[in-house]
């Protein structure tokens, strides 16, 4: 990610995170990240905002 990633640019990653409540049924995604997940894979970066709150999911075709 670091090496698609412009100097002085930044990431931003919004993504479903598996928690007690997140059933497959309930959400159009494959898979999940664990929590705490993508702020490992970020580790060493230089991180302006991080948070794992619950939301709402909806599915858009791009």
């Amino acid at each position: 990610m670091q090496e698609c990633t412009n100097p002085e640019g930044i990431n931003v990653i919004v993504c479903p995170v598996e928690t007690a409540n997140s059933g497959s049924a309930e959400v159009p995604f494959k898979t999940f990240l664990r929590q705490g997940e993508l702020a490992d894979y970020y580790q060493g970066w230089d991180i302006i905002k991080y948070n794992e709150n619950p939301g709402h999911l909806h599915k858009t075709d791009c």
